[in-house]
């Protein structure tokens, strides 16, 4: 029976809530466990941190939102395939946080998640989609938990850009009449922003992989779903994830685009992100944060105001997202985070 409006409202304060003093009362416990087990990131030169901060925060925000919808009754029947697919992902990255696995089999299990989406109907496109609309749905979700993975690279960014997404799918959902998603996302941001308390500058805790590829992954999920319930048109179902995920969606272009302009590996590591080159124009590191969240509430809540509207007004939104994020590319292009040994060899 679908859900009223009022219903899914009361729901999803029931159920955010509940995540949030989940949160607040598990990710002490887990800062103190990773400690005593000597789960500590080290200050490394490729890395933005200079103290040792306690990791395997993500327990805690998959504990908290797990534990919300178990607590308040809303395990949905359309939230099943999701939390499969979710349940796996931060299972690889729990491993990866404790043994380090390669790359190639983080990969190939990011693609099985994604598979566990498609094959269980949350994937792009009206009637079975076919093959296309499948395709796009794995590239779309493999893209997004790396995205995330590779935004949390500054205390309280990853979860500051997470909570706003995920209370943008939020709305975005309640516009569409998706009961289940606006729930499973407000549980999300109520996670994430409980997380955010111990995470934000300077942090205390780190989510680590099994965190921001859980995030990852139920947002582009989410997102996927709040879309594809608001229209049949393809071009809206695809734009909506891609204004509601624009901060980290634009952070990994920019950053794979100047790496290679600058003859590094994508895959190597360094201070080169949106963020780093922010605090490198003058702003302090909870000021880059804040524009960021900034940018993701501004291109999210534009996106949901969209919704209401027909086909031409997303594409106008975003038109002028893609325009806005272009100029602040160029911008941020011109800071310079590279050593003449690291452009030259």
């Amino acid at each position: 029976v679908p859900l009223s409006v009022e219903s899914i409202w009361t729901s999803m304060a029931l159920t955010g809530g509940t995540s949030f003093l989940l949160g607040i009362l598990l990710t002490p416990l887990v800062i103190g466990l990773a400690r005593r087990a000597g789960l500590v990131a080290r200050p490394r030169a490729d890395r933005w941190s200079v103290r040792p901060t306690a990791l395997m925060g993500g327990t805690a925000i998959f504990g908290a939102f797990a534990g919300s919808l178990a607590l308040t009754g809303r395990p949905f029947p359309d939230l099943m395939v999701p939390l499969a697919a979710g349940g796996l992902i931060f299972l690889v990255g729990l491993v990866d946080d404790l043994r380090s696995l390669r790359p190639q089999h983080k990969l190939l299990a990011q693609v099985a998640a994604a598979c566990i989406l498609v094959a269980g109907g949350v994937h792009f496109g009206v009637n079975g989609g076919g093959a296309l609309a499948w395709l796009v749905t794995i590239l779309f979700v493999v893209g997004i938990t790396n995205a995330l993975n590779l935004l949390d690279n500054m205390d309280g960014l990853a979860a500051g850009v997470a909570s706003v997404a995920a209370l943008v799918i939020a709305a975005g959902a309640v516009q569409a009449g998706s009961g289940p998603a606006a729930v499973a996302a407000s549980s999300l941001a109520g996670a994430t922003l409980s997380f955010l308390v111990f995470n934000f500058h300077p942090a205390r805790v780190f989510m680590g992989d099994c965190g921001s590829m859980f995030l990852g992954l139920m947002l582009a999920a989410l997102s996927i779903q709040a879309s594809v319930a608001a229209s049949t048109a393809a071009a809206w179902a695809v734009l909506f994830p891609c204004v509601a995920l624009a901060v980290p969606i634009f952070d990994t272009t920019f950053v794979t685009v100047m790496r290679k302009m600058n003859g590094r590996a994508v895959s190597q590591g360094g201070c080169d992100h949106t963020s780093h080159r922010l605090v490198r124009l003058g702003l302090s590191e909870p000021q880059a944060v804040l524009l960021l969240c900034g940018v993701a509430l501004v291109t999210g809540a534009l996106g949901v105001a969209a919704m209401r509207f027909h086909m031409p007004m997303l594409l106008v939104v975003g038109a002028l997202a893609a325009a806005w994020l272009l100029m602040l590319g160029r911008l941020l292009a011109r800071v310079e985070v590279y050593s003449a040994e690291e452009t030259s060899g």
